[in-house]
């Protein structure tokens, strides 16, 4: 049995975001929708985001044999990401439904609602959403070309590690780099179990967020 480190490359994928929420600003101008969005819209989509995170945390909880003590969330802004971390050792199918819980719900679901029923605020909300999924997506694809696998985060918010008999270093993934690997040991694990991470800055950026809301 193997273990596979892996390291997000945050800076590709918050490109990949960027050029993603760009074009939907677009369309969103030719819907008429763009001159909508003011800071308060914005404040929302950064709540919008803990909401993208609890859902993540859903799709892990789902699994009845995950230790719900070991999903951790965080922000982390100086990295430019929140996240939502499952420190227990889960399988394939687990980590995949996880994965497209935001996107699923809060992406195509609230769109589709948004636009049925013409509120604009949340077709804004779905479109920036979905470019916030570009990580996710990002993963998606690519652990659906591996072969069996187990999953789990350790402490590092900008990665994972993955256990497989198969030898997966053979495998390009879209937006991340294979960091470390070797013999699996059970001693490759997370330490740290705080159900609640989150920064210095994140914790200034969040008050003058909640602030700016009631302004």
């Amino acid at each position: 049995m193997k273990y596979y480190r892996y390291s997000l490359n945050l800076v590709f994928l918050n490109i990949a975001s960027l050029v993603i929420f760009a074009v939907f600003f677009v369309i969103l101008s030719l819907m008429g929708y763009a001159s909508l969005i003011d800071y308060k819209c914005l404040v929302i989509y950064f709540f919008w985001m803990f909401l993208h995170e609890f859902l993540h945390g859903v799709g892990f909880s789902l699994r009845k044999n995950v230790d719900h003590k070991k999903i951790v969330y965080g922000a982390n802004l100086e990295k430019g990401i929140f996240y939502c971390m499952c420190k227990d050792i889960i399988d394939k199918r687990c980590i995949m439904i996880s994965l497209m819980f935001p996107f699923v719900f809060i992406g195509v679901i609230t769109l589709i609602i948004g636009l049925l029923f013409n509120i604009p605020i949340l077709v804004i909300l779905s479109l920036f959403n979905i470019a916030g999924c570009a990580g996710d997506i990002a993963m998606f694809i690519s652990f659906l070309k591996l072969p069996d696998f187990k999953y789990t985060d350790l402490d590092d918010c900008t990665g994972y590690i993955l256990i497989s008999e198969n030898d997966l270093s053979r495998f390009k993934l879209f937006g991340v780099k294979l960091v470390e690997s070797g013999d699996y040991d059970p001693s490759v694990k997370a330490k740290d179990y705080k159900k609640f991470t989150i920064s210095k800055l994140s914790w200034i950026v969040l008050i003058f967020m909640i602030l700016l809301f009631f302004i």
